[in-house]
């Protein structure tokens, strides 16, 4: 068939999510088209291998111009490019954020968009394997969330730490408060990934309504006297294909593609489609711009002892830790890797933490290298909520080309500022006794140099991704917003926007929850303009 009444570009978490709550409702026929293939990498389920899935054919990476401010180098953003998107190769990790994130979207125009009204999405995906009878969680949802079931002991010294420095302990980041340190909760079902693909997509795959088409890339949205009729796919074999829609289209391809997918459709800046050689159908300004991701700073130490995750995945190591996994789904193979972290508030004056903590028992190499092949242990300090602006734009008419990209991040001085007092707090963390006992030496930054020239140095030449671009499609109600507070696309009937490219605003940690909530809120959205 090349009809159906709902066409979903990109089966990432949100696509996923949209797809189930139209299935659920039983009334439409619904596509996912999806350019990577299906999750059948085996890496994908084993949660501690998701490093391998970033560098397979299961990702992309998307890098930035040359940026000054980032030390003339660009930066690198690791995209999923299979059925779950983003959860089929991230850390695992269920933060929802703050509160006043959404409330502070809805103080940007995007009506209906606050926490209250967010919360019972949060609550009916998911089925919470600790906190069931929390009125912040829900246990019914097909979306499993799980605590770990053995921690790594540098990851419990962490917390000691921590604790000892001040910090209180938080058993749940999604609930009453985000403050303190723990351990994450994660979107796993018995030390297996719950992707959104396996969460959402997989329980309704034999669905009489649902049709899955991977490996084809979308080139265009076909809209015709102002409306979105269908999607013009390129197959493998380079053969271009029209699928027609007759209810709506649902963009959900992330936040660096969705923006080129609608300015190679027409819809965006007119100078910069001119430019690309693409006709202008719809003026929209907005379309490509207000870029955000959480850019990190590693604080890190080598240890005394074997005790980190380096050499696990060689020789008798691997072979052991494999039986271990495939016999009894234990072990080293069923770790996150970043079980424990926490959120603070660099300024110590009791507003919302600024800062997100993200332990790792390994010593992460460069942005965009292996890890250094020694035992250590580290704590990304994660920007919360960067004040600095990109934009990403088509070059040409093709999406294969690559971006014009500029993340800008650490324009704003008050970005660097905050991830350093982060560090700083990260190294009177380090020297307390559980991890000062086990520290050698100092890793990140080099030499152990904390002066302020130094640490402004280190951050912007070392300052990394952690893979939550948004933004790119904000929505609200000013003559900039590319889409509405339903989502609909300004200037285009029966198209709209469902992924994190919307945020008016970056979420206060990881987006993949807030990604799938957006996604089931789109498809209630597109069933209410029947």
């Amino acid at each position: 068939m090349n009809t159906y009444d709902v066409i979903i570009i990109g089966g990432g978490a949100a696509g996923c999510s949209a797809a189930r709550r139209l299935i659920d409702d039983g009334r439409l026929s619904v596509v996912i088209i999806e350019e990577g293939r299906r999750d059948t990498n085996p890496f994908i389920h084993i949660p501690a291998t998701f490093f391998k899935v970033l560098a397979s054919r299961d990702a992309k990476i998307v890098k930035t111009d040359a940026e000054q401010q980032l030390g003339d180098r660009q930066y690198a953003i690791p995209q999923g490019r299979v059925l779950g998107g983003g959860s089929s190769v991230n850390a695992m990790n269920y933060i929802r954020g703050q509160p006043e994130d959404y409330d502070s979207w809805v103080a940007d125009g995007a009506d209906g968009w606050g926490y209250d009204d967010v919360l019972p999405i949060f609550k009916r995906q998911e089925n919470n394997q600790r906190l069931a009878h929390s009125p912040f969680h829900g246990n019914a949802g097909p979306l499993t969330v799980s605590d770990p079931e053995k921690p790594h002991v540098l990851h419990e010294a962490f917390i000691d730490a921590a604790v000892a420095g001040g910090l209180p302990r938080n058993t749940d980041f999604n609930g009453a408060s985000q403050l303190g340190v723990g351990f994450y909760q994660t979107t796993t079902r018995a030390n297996r990934r719950a992707s959104a693909a396996q969460a959402f997509v997989r329980p309704v795959l034999n669905n009489r309504n649902l049709a899955v088409i991977t490996g084809h890339k979308v080139v265009r949205i076909i809209c015709q006297n102002g409306v979105a009729t269908g999607v013009l796919v390129q197959a493998p074999s380079g053969e271009k294909i029209s699928i027609s829609a007759r209810h709506e289209v649902l963009v959900a391809a992330g936040a660096l593609a969705s923006p080129q997918i609608l300015q190679t459709s027409g819809i965006g800046p007119r100078l910069i489609l001119e430019k690309a050689g693409v006709e202008c159908l719809v003026e929209s300004n907005g379309v490509g711009n207000n870029f955000q991701d959480h850019i990190a700073a590693l604080y890190t130490v080598l240890i005394k002892e074997p005790l980190s995750l380096f050499n696990q995945d060689r020789g008798f190591s691997a072979v052991r830790n494999g039986i271990n996994y495939l016999l009894f789904k234990q072990g080293v193979l069923a770790s996150t890797i970043i079980e424990s972290g926490g959120f603070l508030d660099t300024t110590h004056s009791g507003k919302r933490p600024d800062i997100q903590l993200n332990g790792q028992a390994i010593v992460a190499g460069p942005p965009g290298h292996p890890p250094i092949p020694d035992h250590g242990f580290g704590v990304g300090i994660q920007l919360n909520r960067p004040k600095s602006r990109g934009f990403i734009h088509i070059r040409t008419p093709d999406l294969s080309d690559p971006p014009i990209f500029f993340s800008k991040l650490l324009t704003d001085m008050a970005d660097v500022e905050v991830i350093k007092r982060g560090l700083n707090i990260a190294r009177d963390i380090f020297a307390e006794a559980p991890l000062r006992q086990l520290t050698k030496s100092v890793f990140y930054p080099p030499s152990g140099d904390m002066s302020a020239k130094s640490l402004e140095t280190y951050i912007r030449t070392h300052g990394r991704t952690v893979y939550h671009p948004c933004g790119t499609c904000r929505m609200g109600q000013d003559d900039v917003a590319v889409v509405d507070p339903t989502l609909a696309v300004r200037g285009v009937r029966r198209l709209r926007v469902i992924d994190a490219s919307v945020m008016p605003r970056i979420t206060s940690g990881n987006t993949n929850a807030p990604s799938m909530m957006i996604g089931e809120r789109g498809a209630e959205y597109s069933l209410q303009s029947l």
